[in-house]
């Protein structure tokens, strides 16, 4: 039970120096969690940047294809023109197969 104006109880004031620093670097892997995770996100914006630039010239080479082929296996949920375009390159690339 806290006294009154007491923040913090007795537990929290008797931590160790090791707990406290355990405590920080857990906080600080979940930012780094969250951050990551942010991060992996394919924004429109991004995908926009993407497309423009596979489509730019002549029909996509082989690394492109093969760009597109692993970012629809391996990508987190992608903005939509962009999975229509990993569609399109994998169905040009089964035809061709």
């Amino acid at each position: 039970m806290l006294a009154p104006g007491q923040t913090e109880t007795y537990r929290e004031l008797m931590k160790s120096p090791l707990e406290l620093e355990e405590e920080d670097v857990a906080a600080l892997e979940r930012q780094d969690d969250a951050a990551r995770t942010e991060s992996e996100q394919i924004t429109g914006a991004d995908s926009d940047r993407v497309i423009a630039r596979l489509t730019r010239q002549d029909p996509l080479t082989s690394a492109e294809t093969r760009l597109l082929q692993w970012l629809g296996d391996e990508a987190p949920p992608l903005p939509p023109k962009l999975r229509a375009l990993i569609e399109t390159a994998n169905d040009v690339r089964a035809r061709a197969a």
